[in-house]
């Protein structure tokens, strides 16, 4: 159980700073990417009579890479999160059943939208709305076979030779499956 809703830090949008010798103060670069953010939950669990519960607690939290996590408090959206220290355990001795224990974490820093994750069956054409105001970049996954064109935030790409299935990641602008992708 989560005990403590936590403190959300936003990421940091990322700029690079110059000095100019003819000019008063910094000069400001926008880098166009944002920096992780932190969040540190305090989590409390109850051991069994005579157990301890830390080692298998401490498996759980031994991943590498990034891992979905939906919060109680925005269960409309999904972030990617990623274990940055192993849990710190506190009042394992004098509390022998409750446990408590901080777990921090680093924020990829955009979220993405539950329904988003959401299959949806289609025979025609689509459109799909981005209801937030910021800009999406969807991997997208289609089935069938054939010639399609894909429009993603205006922009046109015609995927050759479907066959099966074939999926677009257009932040990554790449395409994987069997088809040939034309227009980026």
């Amino acid at each position: 159980v989560i005990q403590h809703r936590p403190k959300r830090i936003s990421p940091t949008h990322n700029f690079t700073s110059v000095t100019a010798s003819n000019r008063d103060g910094f000069i400001y670069h926008d880098d166009q990417t944002y920096s992780n953010g932190d969040l540190t939950l305090e989590i409390v669990f109850l051991n069994p009579h005579g157990a301890s519960q830390t080692e298998m607690i401490d498996e759980i939290f031994d991943v590498s890479g990034y891992v979905d996590f939906v919060p109680y408090y925005d269960e409309s959206h999904t972030y990617k999160v990623m274990v940055e220290k192993a849990p710190e355990y506190s009042n394992t001795r004098n509390m022998q059943r409750a446990v408590t224990f901080e777990l921090s974490l680093s924020v990829y820093p955009f979220k993405y939208l539950a329904s988003a994750l959401d299959t949806i069956k289609v025979a025609q054409a689509i459109t799909l709305v981005n209801p937030t105001k910021y800009i999406a970049k969807p991997v997208i996954k289609l089935f069938g076979t054939g010639n399609k064109t894909l429009t993603i935030n205006e922009a046109q790409y015609q995927i050759n030779s479907i066959s099966g299935s074939v999926e677009v990641d257009s932040k990554k602008l790449e395409l994987i499956g069997a088809g040939e992708l034309m227009g980026l």
